[in-house]
């Protein structure tokens, strides 16, 4: 008599394969920061695209080559543009193969993989920190310039709520840190953190535009935004951001130091 216990459920197992892109001149580099930076250029210049086209759109239907409802019809197709996402609604790293779920309370950290979807501006930083490091000799020098949240003991819902305002408007995960977490990431990476710079985050203000840009700069600048409406959104929208935080969004320096 066979003892090999049976079991009401046959399933087909398998292992799933997961992609990644390497770098063979930079073999400390992160296959998946990587793949997340060709996912995230793809996307911008999907959008990219997307705006050319509907520029054009608008042009032609003006100049009376398309019908208003050819003009309507194509509109809609530009602003369809499918941007790259997971879609495993069905699936849950938390069910097993005969259909129970695991309370999430119980499981581990690596099990979790649903509830983050993408890379954030932190992990990104720190792992462009890791390669500094991994370049430098001990001892080397290194210097980031960053957006901070003030201060260091913030309300988690203000934090909360300032990070969503960024990632609407900037369309990226952007995940300012205090001073404390900056100081910690750069710790984390293999560095020691010599020296750090605070002031206002002044980016997008007419003041520091002309001291960075000169005048030039600034009317080829307001150029561009007036050729382009829906950037010029985007740009007016981070800057009501930036407005709208300003006691609690700031720039950071950090001088750092190899370990």
């Amino acid at each position: 008599m066979n003892s090999t216990p049976s079991y009401g459920v046959h399933r087909i197992m398998g292992a799933e394969t997961e992609y990644g892109v390497i770098a063979p001149s930079a073999p400390g580099t992160n296959p998946t920061v990587l793949s997340a930076l060709v996912v995230n250029t793809y996307a911008k210049l999907a959008f990219r695209r997307g705006a050319a086209f509907r520029e054009q759109l608008q042009r032609r239907a003006l100049a009376a080559e398309l019908t208003a409802e050819q003009a309507r019809q194509a509109e809609n197709y530009s602003t369809a543009t499918p941007e790259g996402q997971w879609l495993g609604e069905s699936e849950s790293p938390l069910r097993d193969a005969f259909g129970q779920v695991q309370d999430a309370s119980t499981a581990h950290s690596s099990q979790m993989t649903h509830t983050r979807t993408e890379l954030t501006s932190e992990d990104i930083a720190l792992e462009i920190m890791r390669e500094a490091a991994r370049l430098l000799r001990p001892g080397g020098y290194y210097a980031i310039h960053e957006m901070s949240l003030v201060p260091d003991y913030l309300r988690p819902e203000l934090k909360e709520e300032i990070q969503k305002d960024l990632a609407r408007t900037i369309r990226v995960n952007a995940r300012p840190l205090t001073v404390a977490e900056w100081t910690a990431l750069a710790e984390e990476a293999g560095f020691e953190v010599l020296d750090v710079y605070q002031t206002d985050m002044a980016l997008l203000e007419p003041k520091r535009l002309l001291a960075d840009e000169g005048p030039a700069g600034v009317a080829k600048i307001a150029f561009n935004l007036a050729r382009k409406p829906q950037i010029r959104e985007r740009v007016l929208g981070m800057r009501g951001v930036f407005r709208r935080h300003a006691d609690h969004i700031g720039a950071i320096g950090l001088i750092l130091r190899k370990k």
